[in-house]
């Protein structure tokens, strides 16, 4: 049964990709344009969305529901509050509201965070209609953060006869998040891009070549945009970026069931590559000349073994995150922490990964550029073998018969 539980996860988180099935005509026509991936979109690294010189105060989060449980997810921000004319609660949502002034003794106004605003075709039809925009991170138009023109607004992957799945259920919906938003959407950008967070310290890098649908993915892109901008607005501190609408489809530091099931589908279900995201070219250089900077950390405690943390993928090379204490890296996992807490250990090849005794002689390399062509010119010069393991050749006899591996040893020789 459990078996056959991950099976069904990994396969569905697997194969629903950037594209939707095919939906029948069951409401309204949505007033979305037909896309046009070529024209109708914004690409960073310049600012997706217009520069007013100031915050938008409305944020949003966009939720379109793909297959099961599984959602793809955005960010939408409204320059004006003038679209709270259509919120539920007006207490809850207007501008200056105190989680307590919900005026129910059983709920507080932190429900209005899962309750949605507004679902099927209304969301296209009230976000163009005041002007919001969406930011989204996938895999669409080569990679990267990017934004639909405004008559696309509410339409990700949503055609003019579409706007409801054919099963009956909403395919889109918006959940408020904030109506006093106080960081500009151009430095949430800005972080986003960044090879590692300005609080934390973990990685970031939303940027081209990185999506992984299990470990970098749009929703795992709202959980860190959604943390960065302190929100939803009355969620506990330890909560801030995780929303029930997207946390099983983020990744497994927002869900338990993600975690308990994450180690059993890696050695079941698919390989170690297939688990992790790839660095982008613009972060390799900062993550591999610091060799001992706390780069990876664990969330939470949970049943399955150990997690690898969120270290990325090195072009095939598989990491595991490794406890670093003044300065050096142990042979043992760091202890978990909490959602919010800084990392505390750092990424290195596990035992009977591929490894590599080259070492690339920065000192010769001046600049990014060189540095990025000492990497291209020696491809397998990325890692080295966690600390009790030694990098050895694979041989039958006299016969080389695979790449090097860390094999139990003493010490890394590079």
């Amino acid at each position: 049964m459990l078996f056959s539980v991950i099976t069904f996860l990994a396969l569905l988180e697997g194969t629903v990709a950037a594209r939707v099935v095919k939906r029948n005509v069951v409401a309204a026509k949505c007033p979305c344009s037909p896309a046009d991936d070529s024209k109708n979109v914004t690409m960073g690294p310049e600012d997706v969305l217009p520069d007013t010189g100031k915050p938008w105060p409305v944020v949003f989060l966009s939720v379109y529901k793909l297959g099961g449980p599984i959602v793809h997810s955005g960010l939408v921000f409204c320059d004006s509050t003038a679209i709270l004319k259509h919120a539920p609660s007006k207490k809850c949502m207007s501008p200056g509201a105190k989680v307590g002034d919900s005026g129910s003794f059983i709920k507080n106004c932190s429900k209005w965070h899962t309750n949605n605003f507004a679902e099927g075709c209304q969301v296209p039809k009230l976000l163009q209609q005041y002007g919001c925009r969406e930011m989204f991170y996938d895999g669409h138009n080569g990679g990267g953060i990017w934004s639909p023109i405004e008559a696309e607004t509410g339409c990700w992957e949503v055609t003019e006869d579409d706007g409801m799945r054919n099963d009956g259920n909403l395919y889109q919906k918006i959940y408020w998040l904030t109506s006093e938003n106080e960081k500009s959407h151009s430095d949430l950008q800005k972080e986003m891009q960044s090879c590692t967070s300005s609080t934390t310290g973990h990685r970031l890098d939303y940027n081209p070549g990185t999506f992984s649908l299990l470990r970098h993915n749009s929703n795992k892109f709202t959980t860190e945009a959604m943390r960065f901008l302190d929100l939803p607005k009355f969620a506990a501190k330890s909560k801030k970026g995780i929303h029930s609408a997207t946390k099983l489809s983020a990744t497994n530091d927002e869900s338990t069931m993600r975690k308990v099931v994450a180690p059993l589908i890696r050695r079941f279900v698919m390989d170690n590559g297939n688990a992790t995201s790839m660095l982008s070219a613009k972060c390799k250089v900062e993550f591999l000349t610091e060799p001992n900077k706390p780069n990876c950390r664990r969330i939470g405690k949970y049943l399955g073994g150990d997690d690898a943390g969120d270290c990325p993928e090195f072009e095939g090379y598989y990491l595991k995150c490794y406890d670093l204490k003044n300065g050096t890296v142990q042979s043992t996992a760091p202890p978990p922490v909490a959602f919010t807490e800084k990392v505390n250990g750092h990424c290195m090849i596990p035992i009977m990964g591929v490894c590599s005794t080259y070492k690339p002689n920065w000192r010769s390399s001046n600049s990014v550029l060189q540095q990025h062509s000492v990497l291209q010119q020696h491809p397998s010069a990325r890692a080295k073998c966690r600390p009790g393991t030694v990098c050895k050749e694979v041989f039958m006899g006299a016969v080389l018969v695979g790449a090097a591996k860390c094999r139990p040893g003493y010490e890394y020789r590079g």
